[in-house]
């Protein structure tokens, strides 16, 4: 059996516990309302035409008049990550566009610490809130459950030690 078949076997985080773990996170802070949107059932090119610009998750803000377009990006690989982020941030731009939302979030499993936001985001997408490790970590500090969910998280999907190629 291949390296990567093994990784894909062994990985307990599905994007359903991924999912979870960060409802927790947005519920335990107080956030507002939160909806999964599963996405995970499709089986048809017409099914995927119907959930194609559901956000993964819907954050209701209790003062806010539109709900918030949640995505969460795990990211294994360090290599070539802009170009994942970029399309990530495009599709969410077109979430949000295409839907009744105020706005976006993006969170990723990656510290962008000194990272310049113009070099993330492609011309035709808007720039989005971006949700970091960094962020993550200050969220759930003090949530032991949370952080500890948190370091599980990122220890089976990032699987290099490199620094970040920007």
């Amino acid at each position: 059996m291949s390296r990567m078949s093994e990784l894909m076997i062994d990985n307990p985080n599905t994007e359903q516990e991924r999912s979870a773990w960060l409802i927790d996170l947005l519920e335990d802070s107080g956030m507002g309302v939160v909806q999964a949107n599963d996405r995970s059932d499709v089986s048809s090119q017409e099914e995927y035409d119907a959930v194609r610009y559901l956000p993964e998750i819907t954050l209701s803000p209790p003062l806010a008049s539109r709900p918030t377009a949640i995505e969460l990006k795990v990211y294994r690989w360090k290599k070539d990550w802009v170009s994942h982020f970029r399309a990530a941030a495009d599709h969410l731009s077109t979430v949000v566009r295409q839907g009744d939302f105020a706005g976006g979030i993006l969170v990723v499993t990656l510290d962008l610490e000194g990272v310049s936001e113009p070099n993330l985001f492609s011309d035709s997408s808007f720039p989005i809130e971006v949700w970091d490790l960094g962020r993550l970590r200050r969220l759930v500090h003090g949530n032991d459950e949370l952080e500890h969910r948190l370091a599980e998280l990122v220890a089976a999907t990032l699987l290099d030690q490199e620094p970040l190629d920007v």
